[in-house]
């Protein structure tokens, strides 16, 4: 079972890396029979700077459904999945274009612990005050 995403900025400035799983012909498709693989090929889907202004990203089950976030300056996002779940999050590495015209990568999948290479800088919230459901009286 997997489930949407939803990525949007608060502040700052991101690059969103995306990639889609494809099979050999090239169709998409979802990540649930693959997650005992170890090399996955995967379509690019999208290469994006992302700012406050930027409309939410929708990730799906079968479009975008590996994606990388990198902070181009101090920024906050909000990566929220969408219920029904699955609690199974893989890391992935990528390992070599296939295939330039499709650009299609091969990835690597390194299980379901970060390798060394990952890494998140906790800072305090300096950003506008943020109200998900536009009630500015709420509490949260």
């Amino acid at each position: 079972m997997f489930s949407l995403r939803l990525l949007m900025v608060l502040f700052g400035e991101v690059r969103l890396e995306c990639y889609s799983v494809s099979n050999s012909e090239g169709d998409l498709k979802d990540l649930t029979d693959l997650s005992e693989r170890s090399i996955i090929p995967c379509e690019r889907s999208m290469d994006t700077i992302l700012r406050k202004d930027s409309k939410p990203i929708i990730l799906t089950p079968t479009v975008n459904n590996i994606h990388k976030v990198i902070a181009e300056k101090d920024s906050a996002f909000f990566d929220c999945l969408i219920p029904p779940y699955d609690n199974n999050c893989h890391f992935y590495n990528v390992k070599k274009l296939i295939d330039s015209k499709k650009d299609i990568y091969e990835l690597e999948c390194t299980g379901s612990h970060p390798d060394d290479s990952y890494h998140t800088v906790r800072r305090q919230y300096s950003g506008e005050k943020f109200y998900p459901s536009g009630d500015h009286k709420k509490n949260f």
